[in-house]
């Protein structure tokens, strides 16, 4: 139990004790993008300064203006301006689902009118094809009004005639189908912004159902347009403009008729809705970080929630949409990395439809997808994928549905692999050693997170000389570590960035050499150990006997290469929520030493490497705070951050690897394994992909080596 002693020094500890196994990176995700956040972004070019538009039948509900002001005519049929989103997603986002004679009532008490009720059906009609970003003028609301109505009549003679309804596909039927067979945790719900990134199995199936601007391609380890056909920025790399496609729809499955059904194309209002719902601390969504690149986000999560109402969201975010297929975000600070944000679950667009009315909207009768494969079917027991029949484009593999079987207690993954019940499987840390037995020949083994290191705080003499910090990472052999303390569930690392990140370097460091290290000690005024001065102390946290041990291995392996006496080593144990603090630098130095080296943690929130090296590392906003200056690495980081061309990223990342970690490297941190990903897979099933969430439409199953099993 950790006493208010334990507290002295330590302003923010109090706020992490009482905080689950997450809190850490809770803290880690608050802190590690606050110097970015607040930067004083570049002055914004072009805009016009003008927050809203007098539409009569927003202005007065909205409470902006002058209700004298909101004219003598329905400007509100009228397109938008360009710059305001408060114009339509905000000001009248409160009325998008009200009753039209309601609206009708509103309409006669301010303008004293009675008349016109067809022409201003069909204004408000316009008005709430808005909320779905479809600007239309009145002409164009009355055109598709009169579609609409075609297309219902023909579904209603489609019902009597058996013709089967157009905007409708059937279901491929029959056990002909091709089955992908997975096991998995059952999923608490399917909403993109409430998925942990540590939460894998849901991320595999929300990858399958949701589709975004961007798109990982696990196969080219590239981030690749998805939702946008293309994107443009601006000068100052503040602006980005995504021009969507137009041929992906947001679908349902028809319980009665067993079909996918496609409700509408997915516009750029959607994700204007999805990103402020994900910001606004009112909604049941989570707010990440990842978000806080978006002008005003962390104004609007961080905001007293009395003033947080959809006009305060609509004109603090800096995400709109300027036309049905048009959308333009504006960031913080320029961001090269943006795309593969963008490719997250959070800033995946949502039917607001769906979502906003409905509690638990992504049960099988409410949810509304737009990815290649939809949800067919959830029970106690497992749920059912099938193929997008209204998807655009080619399958590279040839899964036509997923069957997933929940696991539990006594219904384990390897238990259901072996039994030939499931194809695919990813397990549990806990579960890798068993498999490396019983089931060797069907285990992969690919990078995970997180990745362990152990830090030098630079305000210690002994370790402030960058020989020592070279020396003593250098004596270690991360090979023979992983495999004494964790085999099968970690891997030694060369660099920072692990393989399979965007704009990751290719692994080309080794950073296990024991007579440089022994040359390197030596020229720090060390030769064999000698003439050190004082002990050097190892933190690591103490709720966990197992950092100890991790501890006094890279301990030996220091006697061992550098020929120094244990002796000079100690390990000392602290609450892990007080070596976040340490580790982060938010103690007081007035009342706390640091010690020379503590253990860390570090699981990037996005696959890129500005999320790995860059975020964990960069002296003036990186997490892990060391207590060094800036120096030459970092301005390669500031410069990669900002760099358009994905080659050039990756030179300047892998000369940000060489720069800390070669040969002649800083060494600020020394990183020593990264835990490992694990899954079963039958041979009968192929390209399944070691990176990223599953992507079950690149995988391959042999349905007769499967039905012969």
């Amino acid at each position: 139990m950790v006493s208010p002693a334990d507290l002295a020094g330590f302003p923010r500890a109090a706020q992490l004790l009482d905080t689950p196994s997450g809190g850490g990176s809770i803290w880690r995700d608050q802190a590690g993008m606050a110097a970015r956040t607040f930067r004083t972004p570049p002055a914004h070019p072009g805009k016009s300064g003008h927050d809203c538009i007098p539409t009569r039948i927003c202005c007065w509900h909205s409470r902006v203006g002058d209700k004298s002001g909101c004219g003598g005519n329905l400007r509100a049929c009228a397109p938008p301006p360009r710059s305001p989103m408060a114009a339509v997603a905000g000001l009248c986002t409160g009325r998008y689902d009200a009753n039209v004679d309601d609206l009708w009532h509103e309409h006669n008490l301010i303008n004293g009118q009675t008349k016109g009720r067809r022409w201003f059906e069909t204004c408000v009609y316009a008005l709430q094809l808005r909320r779905f970003g479809e600007f239309l003028t009145v002409s164009e609301a009355v055109m598709q009004r009169v579609q609409h109505a075609i297309l219902l009549a023909a579904w209603v003679a489609s019902l009597f005639m058996g013709v089967s309804a157009v905007f409708a596909s059937p279901l491929l039927q029959g056990s002909s189908l091709v089955r992908l067979r997975v096991a998995m945790p059952a999923p608490e719900n399917l909403d993109p912004v409430h998925i942990s990134r540590f939460d894998s199995h849901t991320r595999d199936l929300v990858e399958n159902l949701f589709v975004g601007l961007t798109r990982y391609n696990p196969q080219t380890q590239q981030i690749e347009p998805m939702l946008a056909r293309d994107w443009t920025v601006s000068d100052d790399g503040l602006l980005w403009t995504f021009n969507l496609r137009e041929d992906i729809q947001w679908v349902r499955m028809d319980p009665n008729t067993q079909e996918v059904v496609a409700v509408r194309p997915v516009a750029a209002g959607d994700v204007v809705y999805a990103i402020q719902r994900a910001c606004d601390p009112l909604r049941p969504s989570p707010v990440t970080t990842n978000l806080m690149i978006i002008r005003g986000c962390q104004t609007v999560a961080n905001a007293p929630h009395e003033v947080i109402d959809d006009l305060f969201i609509a004109r603090e975010i800096g995400v709109r949409a300027i036309g049905p297929s048009t959308l333009e975000i504006d960031l913080m600070f320029p961001a090269s990395y943006f795309l593969t944000l963008a490719s997250m679950p959070e800033f995946r667009p949502l039917p607001r439809e769906a979502v906003s009315d409905t509690a638990n909207w992504t049960v099988p009768a409410a949810i509304i997808t737009n990815g290649p494969y939809v949800l067919k079917n959830w029970t106690g027991t497992g749920m059912e994928l099938i193929r997008n029949p209204l998807w655009p484009d080619a399958f590279t593999g040839n899964i036509e549905a997923v069957e997933v079987t929940f696991t539990s207690d006594t219904t384990t993954a390897p238990a259901l692999i072996g039994g030939g019940q499931v194809d695919m499987a990813r397990l549990s840390p806990t579960d890798i050693a068993a498999a490396q037995t019983t089931s060797s020949d069907l285990l992969h083994i690919a990078p995970g997170a997180p990745l362990v290191l152990m830090g030098f705080s630079y305000d210690r003499l002994m370790v402030n000389v960058p020989e020592v910090r070279r020396a003593l990472a250098l004596a270690i052999d991360r090979d023979a570590l992983s495999q004494q303390l964790l085999p099968g569930r970690a891997a030694a690392i060369s660099q920072f960035t692990p393989p399979g990140m965007i704009a990751s370097p290719e692994a080309g460091l080794s950073l296990f050499n024991p007579s440089q290290a022994q040359s390197d000690y030596g020229k720090a005024g060390y030769p064999g150990c000698d003439a050190v001065t004082e002990k050097l102390i190892i933190l690591v946290p103490e709720e966990d006997l197992f950092w100890t041990e991790v501890a006094q291995a890279v301990i030996q392996q220091w006697s061992a290469n550098l020929g120094c006496n244990p002796a000079l080593f100690e390990v000392r144990t602290l609450p892990r929520t007080l070596m976040i603090e340490l580790s982060h630098a938010t103690y007081d130095p007035e009342q706390v030493t640091r010690s020379h080296i503590w253990l860390a943690f570090w699981s990037a929130d996005y696959p890129d490497a500005n999320a790995w090296i860059g975020d964990a590392l960069h002296c003036r906003y990186g997490y892990i705070r060391t207590g060094r200056e800036c120096e030459e690495g970092d301005a390669l980081l500031d410069q990669a951050a900002v760099e358009p061309d994905a080659t050039r990223r990756a030179e300047l990342y892998a000369q940000v690897e060489q720069w800390f970690f070669g040969p002649n490297g800083t060494f600020p941190v020394i990183p020593l394994y990264i835990s490992t990903s694990a899954w079963l897979q039958q041979p009968w099933l192929s390209d399944v992909n070691e990176f990223g969430p599953a992507r079950y439409d690149l995988w391959t199953v042999d349905s007769a080596a499967q039905g012969n099993s």
